[in-house]
């Protein structure tokens, strides 16, 4: 069975929410394939990745850590809880070989219950990208001149079809867009990727991005396949309705937090 190609991007910071997303990948892969995880980050410690390389050994996962220039997003609009890094996703198709022809974007704040496989297989080869509509697109829609029938998506993950980006320099496209409309952005890359791609997405089932606005605007009672902890209602912060499933794969880690960041091991946030 093929291997499936993943990408996402941290700073030191989120390197632990990064490591309880792969515990959860793991413990919930059914089928039998390896995995590459490239890492976007603009120069990670050497116990960060030190601690990633060893807790994830017993897995079939190749870590791949791609360096970015962090200054060349400098000067865009920021959200106070959403990194710089986040603006890495728009270069997806640039920074990774030329080989790779499509590769699953997540968010580290993700948890993972079901097998992959089944969102990597999907076709998206007449697509630009698979992504989840979003709880709270609405009021953007206008600003961006989408379309009402195209909605607008969430950018935590994301199924991106790179040799389509590639062939119409979408990443220059996004780029341009974000330094030449300044007044229209304000969830960062995430608005230019839906002023641009709105009518190349295929629409994934909501399963595979079940945002905390499909759980607490929506009301959108399913069985998820992929929990994404959006806003900035963590459960590491502020609590969270699905907190449980966050510790419940931090507490299976084995890390010492004292030497790795200098705190004891966390526990739950009281929502």
């Amino acid at each position: 069975m093929n291997a499936i190609h993943i990408v996402t991007a941290i700073s030191d910071e989120y390197c632990r929410h990064l490591a309880v997303m792969l515990r959860s990948l793991f413990e919930n892969k059914k089928l039998e394939y390896p995995v590459h995880l490239y890492i976007l980050n603009s120069g990670l410690s050497d116990r960060v990745m030190n601690a990633l390389n060893d807790s994830m050994q017993e897995y079939p996962l190749k870590l791949h850590y791609v360096l970015v220039d962090r200054t060349l997003y400098q000067g865009l609009i920021e959200q106070k809880h959403i990194s710089l890094e986040a603006y890495f996703r728009i270069h997806v198709p640039e920074l990774l070989d030329e080989s790779l022809e499509k590769v699953i974007y997540m968010d580290p704040d993700t948890i993972i219950k079901e097998d992959l496989y089944e969102l990597w297989s999907t076709d998206i080869s007449d697509y630009y990208l698979g992504a989840v509509e979003w709880a709270f697109g609405d009021d953007r829609m206008n600003i961006l001149s989408i379309p009402e029938q195209y909605g607008y998506f969430n950018a935590g993950v994301l199924l991106i079809n790179l040799e389509k980006w590639r062939k119409e320099n979408i990443a220059q496209r996004l780029w341009d867009f974000l330094n030449h409309n300044p007044e229209k952005i304000r969830h960062m890359d995430q608005d230019a990727l839906n002023a641009v791609l709105y009518h190349g997405r295929l629409h994934l089932d909501p399963k595979w991005n079940y945002t905390t606005g499909h759980l607490l605007l929506l009301r959108l009672d399913i069985s998820p396949a992929i929990i994404h902890f959006s806003g900035p209602r963590k459960p590491w912060t502020q609590g969270h309705p699905l907190e449980d499933e966050y510790f419940g794969y931090l507490k299976k880690l084995r890390w010492d937090y004292d030497l790795l960041f200098g705190i004891k091991s966390p526990s739950p946030v009281q929502s």
